[in-house]
């Protein structure tokens, strides 16, 4: 794991956030299958707890997905790169509903490696606008 990335990430998000995180990096330690599906229902629950905060609601992560548009959008900025995060949330979204939140699919560690750092560079990210 690059652990500027993971330990930058960390230093940032609030309590709630931060211990879906851990969890989703032990189960990743461990990643057979199940403890990756684990990982990556981790992941969905640390976005979900950080849009909560940074927006300052307790709606869940779709429709806070919404709201960290409306809110990107009113901040400015270039629009492709709020196309980039809107598409990034979309498939997101998507992976975790098909892969951990409604069901269980096949996760291997290349993959949640992946979702750990994809979501680390956009809680980054959000961190630093929002």
């Amino acid at each position: 794991m690059d652990e500027k990335l993971v330990n930058d990430v960390l230093e940032f998000l609030p309590t709630e956030s931060s211990g879906h995180f851990v969890s989703a990096l032990k189960f990743y330690e461990e990643c057979g299958n199940e403890n990756c599906i684990k990982s990556a229902e981790s992941l969905r629950r640390a976005l979900e707890e950080f849009l909560r905060f940074k927006l300052n609601n307790t709606m869940g992560l779709q429709q806070n997905i919404k709201e960290t548009g409306k809110e990107l959008k009113k901040r400015g900025g270039d629009a492709q790169i709020r196309n980039i995060i809107a598409q990034i949330f979309g498939y997101l979204d998507q992976y975790f509903n098909e892969n951990s939140k409604h069901n269980d699919g096949e996760i291997d560690e290349p993959e949640n490696e992946f979702l750990i750092y994809q979501i680390g560079l956009l809680m980054r990210y959000l961190n630093r606008i929002l």
